[in-house]
């Protein structure tokens, strides 16, 4: 019987390996898959600017306002680490510093949790088909 690459000892596996599948048929469906983001806010070209003044692509991006150990904080902390505020720099110097460049890098990548929990659109099915 064929082994199964990247298919771990779980259910699915053993019952590929009785009926006898191969791996080009079956890919890995333990994988996680990444989400592909739509952005909203680029999309439509809008910013968000809260009434304290912070500037993010949108709401839920306005992440200085949640508990420090919130998920979502702390994986925006970790690749973004930036609170652009109007009071401390002008919008021409935010654009300017690649603060929007930086987030929708992140997309390719490993998105930000709250990009693909709001703008993800997840395909688990159709990653097993993917060549």
């Amino acid at each position: 019987m064929a082994q199964l690459a990247g298919f771990k000892e779980s259910g699915m596996r053993k019952i590929a390996d009785r009926m006898g599948y191969t791996a080009p048929m079956i890919k890995q469906a333990d994988k996680d898959t990444k989400p592909q983001i739509i952005c909203k806010a680029k999309k439509y070209n809008q910013i968000y600017v809260s009434a304290c003044g912070n500037v993010s692509p949108c709401c839920w991006l306005d992440v200085e306002w949640m508990p420090p150990q919130q998920p979502s904080r702390m994986d925006y902390m970790k690749k973004i680490n930036k609170f652009p505020n109007l009071y401390s720099e002008s919008l021409k110097e935010i654009f300017d510093s690649n603060f929007f460049k930086e987030i929708e890098d992140t997309w390719n990548i490993t998105p930000l949790r709250e990009c693909s929990r709001q703008c993800g659109s997840f395909d688990k099915l159709g990653a097993q088909f993917e060549n």
